[in-house]
């Protein structure tokens, strides 16, 4: 069974090397490739919301340091088409 992890890196590695993208990038990649994998890892705390759910993937797709590099944040569309504020990195 594929784990959060295996399913964020399979995620990062089909980015180009040399490109930049943020973390809504891959939390949509995770929903339309990987949702069952999303969704049973999901903390099932009621305190949990979507928005700490995303921020602890964001952690987990930084600690990638192998293969990515921090490039700032972006401002871009979340999975409630709201603009928000996210990390980005650049695919070493």
């Amino acid at each position: 069974m594929e784990t959060l992890d295996q399913a964020i890196l399979s995620s990062v590695m089909e980015i180009p090397s040399g490109n930049i993208f943020d973390s809504h990038v891959i939390i949509k990649m995770l929903l339309q490739k990987h949702s069952d994998c999303y969704l049973r890892e999901m903390p099932k705390k009621d305190d949990c919301t979507t928005k700490t759910y995303h921020r602890q993937i964001a952690d987990r797709i930084g600690a990638l340091t192998e293969l990515l590099e921090p490039a700032g944040t972006s401002c871009s569309f979340n999975i409630h088409d709201k603009l928000s504020q996210c990390k980005c990195w650049k695919r070493k």
